[in-house]
């Protein structure tokens, strides 16, 4: 990936008042109802790249209904036993990729990875919004990583191990 020209730097605070980023936030979690929240980088982050990569705060167990497949069993770990939740960082579990929160299957989680892309570029291309405000800059957006935030675990959900609820 191509480092950032000085030229192009941004702030997290430009990004965050920025209308794309805005608009691609509210597009993400009307698409999407398992993205509960994008959140702009870190100061240290935000200008490694010439892609911007935002995290993404999703709700694995919505996410699950959609993709069928059973949560690995290590993410309820880090739900809920307290030495994880005292030792760990602000949120239960992060990474870069959906598939490893998922046991089975990798193409479909994969997939709706590459759908959340293409959609924050389709944002990024629309005629439908001024130039003026666009981030410009000849920056873009892209997913960075995926969080899940410390939630409780519905009773519907399941884990690697865990026989499937049943549905109708």
């Amino acid at each position: 990936m191509a480092l950032v020209n000085p030229n192009n730097y941004v702030t997290p605070t430009e990004v965050e008042n920025n209308y794309e980023f805005k608009l691609m936030k509210k597009v993400l979690r009307q698409e999407y109802p398992w993205v509960l929240d994008v959140l702009v980088p870190k100061d240290e982050d935000i200008n490694k790249y010439n892609l911007i990569f935002l995290p993404i705060v999703i709700d694995p167990f919505m996410l699950q209904k959609e993709v069928g497949l059973p949560i690995e069993s290590w993410i309820k770990r880090y739900l809920t036993d307290e030495r994880y939740k005292q030792t760990y960082r602000q949120y239960a579990y992060v990474s870069s990729y959906i598939s490893t929160m998922f046991n089975g299957d990798r193409d479909t989680p994969r997939d709706l990875q590459e759908k959340v892309d293409i959609t924050m570029k389709s944002v990024g291309k629309s005629a439908a919004i001024p130039n003026d405000l666009k981030l410009g800059k000849g920056r873009q957006f892209s997913s960075g990583e995926f969080i899940i935030p410390e939630m409780d675990i519905p009773e519907d959900a399941y884990f690697v191990g865990d026989e499937p609820p049943m549905t109708s």
